[in-house]
């Protein structure tokens, strides 16, 4: 857990900061302005190729294979479903610090409630099956996190809520799979008891993007950016 507990306190530390430094955006562990380059690209590997070991080898590709029968097993839906939502609390803890649209921060207080309360569930249902949560997200979904946290976004609103299309887009497919094909029934319970709630989500997220779009309250969140450098 202290993966997470790190990310979600770089989040706010982000949000607060108005983005990511340069030096920022350095993997933890690497000193900024170091050239520590082989060093970190061999405990990358070391770390990649532990993570394959203990978890599954379709982690990195699992967006192609969540459809894939022989790798929808129970430990691939908990994977996925609990990094998926540890990423959407995350994520709305900076839509929370950064954003002023209020559209946006209503839709992100709701995601922050509704995931931490989701996730929390599936913690208790594994904890019975003897099923290890992730310790940290998966390869794509950390680098949406490094994305959104840096420099390179000039438009967080934006940003922010085609994410949440995205992801929601993503999880509704996974959800509506392991409410057929789990084989566990707690689990399959879960999804199924869950999958209206990301429904719901999805079609909030396109409506808050297309308000957002819209130019609702446009430049809230740059003005809030603008307010903190300027203290």
């Amino acid at each position: 857990m202290r993966t997470w507990s790190k990310l979600a306190i770089l989040a706010v530390a982000v949000a607060l900061a108005g983005g990511l430094r340069a030096d920022d955006t350095k993997k933890p562990g690497e000193r900024p302005g170091s050239d520590n380059k082989t060093t970190r690209t061999d405990d990358d590997k070391r770390s990649d190729t532990k993570r394959t070991d203990d978890r599954r080898s379709d982690d990195k590709h699992h967006d192609d294979k969540a459809s894939d029968d022989k790798k929808f097993s129970d430990s691939h839906f908990v994977d996925h479903a609990y990094t998926a939502g540890q990423n959407e609390v995350i994520m709305a803890r900076m839509a929370l610090e950064r954003s002023r649209n209020e559209d946006v921060r209503k839709f992100a207080q709701k995601m922050f409630e509704d995931h931490g309360k989701n996730n929390q569930e599936l913690t208790l249902v594994v904890s019975e099956l003897r099923i290890a949560v992730p310790d940290k997200p998966l390869p794509e979904q950390e680098k949406d996190l490094r994305h959104i946290s840096s420099n390179e976004v000039k438009d967080f609103d934006k940003e922010f809520m085609d994410h949440m299309v995205s992801d929601h887009e993503k999880a509704v497919k996974l959800f509506e799979q392991a409410s057929k094909e789990l084989k566990n029934e707690k689990l399959k319970e879960f999804a199924t008891k869950t999958l209206p709630t990301l429904k719901e989500h999805l079609k909030m997220a396109k409506e808050t993007r297309d308000k957002v779009a819209k130019g609702g309250d446009r430049g809230g969140s740059e003005r809030r950016d603008g307010e903190r450098r300027d203290k």
